[in-house]
């Protein structure tokens, strides 16, 4: 069976049906400060739904032995480890942290305190992640509908039910009956319920594997921004954030997020510090020049290419599609008046288009006189993350047979056909329109065929190399931190959720 994305999208976003599972979808619409990831029903014996997103004791215990083997955080006491006492923290990975107050304190790290309401939010947000990662991924749908057999898990019948008794609400069908839905995506009943479950189980699956990763992924943040804040990259991270804070994605962000301005600046700060100092700790790592030769002979038929060439360019963002996280103009203009008429709203949209047209010729006008192509896309283009890169807009070098093998009609191929024929240090006639929107596109070179030397090749196999081994390094680098570290327990934790605190002077790091 293929999984069809607009189908997992009108389940999983219109109707939130994969949070049907954990049982906490009323919840979650009627709360603000005082949503949790628990559920009224997590008690109740006729449901095993919410044991499934809510972290909870009894539904861990049944999948800790087949999930693999979990990275724990070491507890170390150290030296002055203040008060309370410190725990092995694998025992932590099954406690029931929603049926804690939320000024409970968890743990200090180094001294800094983590909170179960901070718990309860990072929880919150890593569901909602996990519910649009499935409604946009099917592949990642199929992972962990795999992943489910080795973990032993699967949907209880009264999960089934609750499934498919929700996705056959209109609300879950744009606004449709099943029978007009069907036939509209022209698939069968029997293939929708299937999309439907495999939908459900994949949440079930994500949603344990985030409740048995979360404290040890906050306890690592932790650590990594208070080395980030002690190597003084607090400045270039909120350099940064200033550089997208009039963006429009940044208000659409502010816009969305339940979170205050203030929340969301610090959580984008924080973000980039961590991010700095990860390219950081992976250039501290880099192979050296002799492993990287190595890299290079072992795959030198890979570095022959056909002819390529480079470009730059200028967006004037119009989406005519809905690429999550981006909505095409007229589902943003439909979600701003929602009784406005097709009519009007193809009306607006051609508006919103000639808007845009309109900036884009001022553009390229302006870089036919003279003007910094670099400076103009760095301030003007809307690319939210070129702009904060300072890349001047430019894409990385297409081999042009690779371009003309796809058979589609992606945005890149569409802007390189523009470009034939344009000698290097030249514009594009006109602005070129994609699916994306607007660019103003100049050709920065072109090469013939040929085999890239280890000298060109060089910098590129290192980031290359430096991004494959990102994670490892990461996961090197917190180990040597937590010997150093003092992760220690609250009392008042300890005992409230059943763990047994090890005495002072011991230390157990796994």
């Amino acid at each position: 069976m293929k999984m069809q994305l607009t189908n997992l999208k009108a389940l999983a976003l219109l109707a939130g049906l994969s949070l049907v599972i954990s049982g906490c979808q009323k919840q979650g619409a009627e709360s603000t400060d005082k949503t949790t990831p628990s559920s009224s029903s997590s008690t109740s014996s006729s449901s095993s739904t919410s044991s499934s997103s809510e972290p909870n004791k009894e539904n861990s215990d049944k999948t800790d032995g087949a999930a693999g083997k979990e990275k724990t955080a070491e507890a170390t006491n150290g030296a002055g480890a203040g008060e309370g006492q410190s725990v092995d923290l694998k025992g932590a990975q099954n406690i029931n942290v929603a049926k804690l107050p939320e000024s409970m304190e968890i743990c200090k790290v180094n001294g800094t305190p983590i909170t179960v309401a901070q718990f309860k939010r990072e929880y919150r947000e890593a569901i909602i992640s996990l519910q649009n990662t499935l409604s946009a991924d099917p592949v990642q749908v199929a992972i962990f509908d795999k992943q489910a057999e080795a973990m032993k898990i699967k949907l209880e019948e009264d999960e089934k039910k609750k499934l498919l008794e929700t996705a056959r609400k209109p609300q879950s069908l744009e606004g449709m009956t099943l029978d007009k839905f069907l036939k509209a995506k022209k698939i069968s009943e029997a293939d929708f319920d299937k999309q439907v479950l495999a939908l459900g189980l994949a949440f079930k699956v994500g949603s344990k594997l985030v409740e048995k990763q979360l404290l040890n992924e906050i306890i690592n943040r932790e650590l990594m921004l208070a080395e980030a804040r002690a190597q003084n990259l607090y400045k270039p991270a909120y350099n940064d954030f200033l550089k997208i804070k009039e963006s429009p994605r940044y208000k659409k962000m502010l816009e969305l997020s339940e979170r205050t301005p203030e929340e969301v600046k610090e959580d984008l700060i924080n973000d980039r510090m961590l991010m700095i100092l990860l390219e950081k700790i992976a250039r501290e790592n880099a192979p050296s020049d002799k492993e990287l030769l190595s890299i290079y002979q072992k795959n030198q038929a890979s570095f022959k290419h056909g002819e390529s060439i480079k470009l730059a360019h200028i967006v004037l963002a119009a989406p005519s599609i809905d690429m999550p996280p981006v909505e095409s103009i007229k589902t943003q203009l439909r979600k701003q008046n929602p009784k406005m008429s097709e009519a009007d709203l193809d009306k607006e949209v051609l508006v919103v288009k000639q808007q845009k047209l309109r900036l884009a010729e001022e553009l390229l006008a302006r870089a036919n006189k003279g003007e910094d192509f670099k400076s103009l896309a760095d301030n003007f283009s809307e690319d939210t993350m070129a702009r904060m890169a300072k890349s001047g807009g430019e894409i990385p070098e297409l081999d042009l047979s690779e371009v003309s093998a796809d058979k589609g009609s992606s945005p890149i191929k569409t802007l390189v056909n523009a470009a034939k024929g344009v000698k290097p240090g030249k514009l594009v006639m006109t602005p070129v329109e994609t699916t994306v929107g607007y660019h103003v596109v100049k050709v920065i070179d072109r090469k013939p065929a040929g085999t890239t030397s280890f000298d060109e090749a060089k910098e590129a196999l290192k980031e290359s190399a430096m991004a494959q081994n990102i994670e490892a390094t990461k996961e090197k680098w917190l180990s040597a931190k937590r010997l150093k570290s003092k992760i220690v327990f609250s009392d008042e934790f300890s005992k409230a959720s059943g763990l047994q605190a090890m005495k002072q002077g011991e230390s157990q790091v796994k």
